[in-house]
């Protein structure tokens, strides 16, 4: 009854129609597997004056279902176009440094990260620059 009350002044009081759906403790919820996952990603860089280029240094935690032992690569793409690979340091943590005379500190750069695991799996985590 309460429930019922709080509805007419509510309609009363608004000029509105709420609609209250019952509270019956019974939900639906629909789970998407994650087998291969990206996280904590952060990009360093450092701009050389004088040559006028870029040193970049990136990070990234990456992890599976069954631990981060398997995860069989991964590699980020620059602006969608360079492809880099990058190197296991262990624990789920991946890294990579390369220098440019292309894509500069001061630029806004998309950087899109790919994890992929030894059963196929992949995951995607973009980071702009």
């Amino acid at each position: 009854m309460p429930r019922a009350l709080l509805l007419s002044i509510l309609l009363v009081m608004s000029a509105c129609i709420v609609y209250v759906t019952p509270d019956d403790h019974t939900r639906s919820y629909s789970y998407e597997e994650v087998n291969v996952w990206l996280e904590n990603a952060s990009i360093q860089c450092d701009y050389d004056w004088e040559n006028e280029s870029s040193t970049w240094r990136l990070l990234i935690y990456a992890d599976s279902y069954y631990g981060p032992g398997e995860v069989e690569h991964v590699y980020f793409m620059v602006e969608y176009s360079t492809t880099y690979y990058m190197y296991s340091q262990g624990l789920g943590l991946w890294e990579k440094a390369f220098h440019s005379y292309t894509h500069q500190c001061h630029e806004y750069i998309d950087f899109e990260f790919v994890a992929r695991d030894y059963n196929g799996n992949e995951a995607y985590y973009l980071l702009a620059w």
